[in-house]
């Protein structure tokens, strides 16, 4: 993750860089297009999410994806007129609202442009005094933009690079820009992305559509019959 923003005390700008740990997601499909993913951020945060592709076609696909995510930060500060550390913690709820877009350049490639909001609440006592802290934890709402290619290997491996860029418009970082930079890989049973689907394997027994089964014997042709006068001659 890497930050750039205006220190709202000194005034001083601040840019640093800061990797994190790995996420685990897991995503579970409820019925048709719609799916609940949770998530493990950074083994230090929780969240969840709900995702419903509401347009679904060859070349775009359309989704939104509404998300809750929970983090604890602590610290200690002080200021100029009590130098005395002083202990603090804060529980972070963030909210996020997404639109995802899909433009599948193929079989094995889609590009995946998103575009959203967050809102962050800090509660308890919370006093970030870091940049890091600040871009963390500070109350308000952020512009979300992000772009990302989802590249698939097999049927049920793909490699995800993804940047995602926020930007805060009432906070105490409202003069910064946060961006997250990050590899995903998708394990499991991925989309099928063929123009045509194949139809569904006959049942054991059956026929396939429209086919009889087993075939059935050639009609067999009418015996011939006698001729006949009529009315029949006198004896």
């Amino acid at each position: 993750m890497g930050v750039s923003l205006t220190d709202y005390e000194t005034g001083a700008k601040a840019k640093f860089f800061s990797p994190t740990a790995p996420t685990y997601t897991m995503r579970v499909g409820l019925v048709d297009r719609l799916d609940f993913g949770f998530r493990v951020a950074n083994f230090s945060s929780i969240g969840g999410d709900i995702k419903w592709n509401f347009i679904k076609s060859e070349v775009i696909d359309l989704a939104i994806d509404p998300s809750i995510q929970y983090y604890h930060l602590g610290g200690s500060s002080s200021s100029s007129s009590d130098p005395v550390l002083e202990e603090w913690s804060a529980d972070i709820l963030r909210l996020n609202g997404v639109l995802l877009v899909g433009i599948n350049a193929g079989k094995t490639l889609t590009l995946m442009p998103t575009l959203g909001v967050a809102y962050t609440e800090a509660l308890g006592s919370y006093r970030g005094v870091t940049s890091l802290e600040i871009a963390q934890g500070s109350s308000g709402v952020a512009a979300r933009i992000g772009l990302g290619l989802n590249i698939r290997a097999s049927a049920k491996f793909a490699v995800q690079p993804e940047v995602t860029v926020l930007r805060p418009l009432q906070s105490r970082a409202d003069e910064g820009v946060i961006y997250v930079i990050g590899v995903g890989f998708n394990i499991g049973k991925l989309p099928i992305y063929d123009e045509e689907a194949a139809p569904p394997p006959a049942a054991p027994g059956a026929s396939a559509p429209g086919t009889q089964y087993p075939p059935s014997a050639p009609a067999p042709a009418p015996a011939p019959t006698p001729a006949t006068q009529y009315p029949a001659p006198a004896q």
